[in-house]
């Protein structure tokens, strides 16, 4: 069995998804989103296509929807497209607004479409990055907190969460399929890009420290995520308790 699918069906199997249950694939057109895309129609599951278009990117952006629209044509599976203006400004950072923006609109192409979840494509690198990156930004302890692998609230599933980004381009080149780079992801202004060229890529040189480094760091996160929700149902504990005294007389 491929590690990539055996990791998937672990995942589903752990979070009590039934196979019959469609997912709704957001795909980018990038190597991470197209390998689960591959990998959950290799698998036999229902699924459709999602792909949203920032209307950021100019000619880029319409080559990667063309792309993602030709693999679902390929596969078989349904598509669908949604547009966005993330160019419009606002209070937040552009990459804020998009994300925002496309979550919204996934959930809409969900629900339209009859879809039991929304699946997307972070990583365990994903996963590495966002805790070291809130990490140096002197985040709150309760910044640390791993991202869900099932957000049932919001009807997100990350199937590959645990898998390295590195695998999953593996299981691209090996079946001979391609995809598309994002040529924003070399901006070194961009703080993420900027962790993962000069911070992450020289952990690389450490090779023990390498091999552990992200596991240590998704231990970590979901650590705080464990120790959270703990003191959430202790403290829901004692508000229920019947001998609870009133705000105020504690002695």
């Amino acid at each position: 069995v491929d590690g990539v699918h055996r990791d998937i069906s672990t995942f589903l199997r752990q979070s009590g998804i039934r196979r019959s249950e469609p997912l709704l694939v957001a795909a980018s057109g990038g190597a991470d989103s197209t390998a689960l895309l591959f990998a959950l129609c290799a698998m036999g599951l229902r699924v459709g296509v999602a792909h949203v278009h920032h209307g950021l990117r100019g000619s880029a952006a319409d080559a990667d929807a063309g792309f993602v629209c030709d693999l679902a044509l390929r596969l078989g599976v349904p598509m669908h497209l949604a547009r966005v203006d993330a160019a419009r400004r606002d209070r937040h950072s552009p990459e804020a607004r998009a994300r925002a923006l496309r979550y919204a609109a996934l959930e809409s192409l969900r629900a339209a479409g009859g879809y039991a979840w929304i699946a997307t494509a972070h990583t365990l690198d994903d996963q590495a990055e966002t805790v070291l990156l809130r990490a140096l930004r002197g985040t709150s302890p309760l910044g640390l907190v791993a991202t869900l692998a099932l957000d049932s609230r919001r009807r997100l599933v990350r199937p590959v969460l645990r898998v390295r980004r590195g695998a999953l381009r593996d299981y691209l080149a090996l079946r001979g399929e391609v995809w598309c780079e994002d040529a924003t992801n070399s901006d070194l202004g961009l703080p993420r890009n900027r962790l993962r060229a000069e911070v992450l890529q020289h952990l690389k040189g450490f090779a023990r420290v390498r091999a552990r480094g992200d596991h240590g760091l998704l231990r970590l996160a979901h650590f705080r995520r464990a120790h959270r929700l703990q003191r959430a149902r202790h403290l829901r504990d004692i508000l229920d308790a019947p001998h609870a005294e009133p705000h105020g007389t504690e002695r």
